[in-house]
């Protein structure tokens, strides 16, 4: 057994590389905290505390509060411990939050990651359709995610159609976050139909949430354990607002194929265990957060992958 108790938290400030509309504001810092963990041998160990102002529900401090109320006392892992059980016991409460779950998770799977170099499929993150036309590098991306509904739709759909002819074997995912109405919705599949293979899905595109027959929908900030089963629809988890990394491992093995990993804007340390987990995925992630902020030596993107180097 290994003794580990909370030393501190390690907090840090990051420019993004443009401002980032997060649904009603618009954010030119990321603003977090790493949590760092330490057992009787000296040894310390970090996991990001994930915050992200207007999207995940806690902020900073009150995350911090958290994790400092579950570690007020030190607990014991066994040796044999893997980050595909849980950490919580009869010496220590499981977390309250998901964002505190994810960072005391992401600390202790730390110790056990023993891949030095990880790569998944990038998903290019473009935030409107204006910006398509920037991007220098599209014929050679696999998959874009494209937030959709922040211009007129007539002019937003021709647009995407004329990116759709340009890169033919470009494969789309568009996010509405639950702005569209079902007309929109419609009016958007009706103009998409002659070249549907190329839509993956339309993400969280209304607040009524339901299968629309033909039309491919995932949920996202709608998800939760009972309509992850849905058998029509695909699901994006992001690990720090839903379920945490040792339960999406284990919802990974039931779903591989309906699974899309997603992040939400996590430094190097935050996005170790989701590499690992995309592993198990069948679904290229979404990754491309980390692009928007200052080139790290540990990660290498290139126009269809995101190169993870853990150490």
């Amino acid at each position: 057994m290994t003794t580990w108790r909370f030393h501190s938290f390690e907090r840090f400030t990051l420019p993004f590389l443009e401002p980032q509309k997060i649904l009603q504001q618009t954010l030119t810092h990321k603003r977090g905290s790493y949590l760092l963990l330490q057992n009787d041998d000296g040894q310390m160990i970090k996991g990001e505390v994930p915050c992200l102002p207007g999207f995940l529900p806690l902020d900073l401090d009150q995350v911090e509060n958290q994790i400092q109320e579950t570690l007020s006392q030190p607990f014991k892992l066994n040796q044999d411990w893997d980050w595909k059980r849980p950490f919580w016991g009869h010496d220590i409460q499981k977390p309250s939050s998901t964002q505190a779950l994810f960072a005391i998770e992401s600390a202790l799977f730390s110790l056990i990651a023993t891949d030095k170099e990880l790569s998944v499929k990038r998903t290019r993150l473009v935030t409107n359709t204006k910006a398509l036309s920037t991007i220098s590098d599209l014929s050679q991306a696999s998959f874009i995610k494209l937030k959709i509904n922040r211009l007129p739709i007539d002019q937003e759909i021709e647009q995407v159609l004329t990116c759709i002819r340009k890169y033919p074997l470009l494969k789309w995912r568009l996010d509405a976050n639950l702005s569209l109405t079902y007309d929109q919705l419609e009016k958007w599949w009706e103009a998409l139909k002659s070249v549907k293979k190329v839509v993956q899905f339309f993400e969280e595109p209304n607040a009524q949430f339901k299968s629309f027959e033909e039309i491919p929908i995932a949920r996202d900030e709608s998800l939760n354990e009972t309509n992850i089963a849905e058998e029509n629809n695909y699901c994006v988890i992001k690990p720090t607002l839903h379920f945490g990394i040792v339960k999406t491992h284990q919802f990974l093995q039931q779903f591989p194929n309906r699974i899309i990993l997603s992040s939400t804007y996590e430094t190097t340390v935050g996005l170790s265990p989701l590499f690992h987990l995309a592993q198990l995925s069948e679904m290229a992630p979404g990754f491309d957060t980390i692009s928007t902020l200052p080139p790290s030596q540990k990660i290498i993107l290139s126009a269809d992958k995101i190169i993870l180097k853990t150490v």
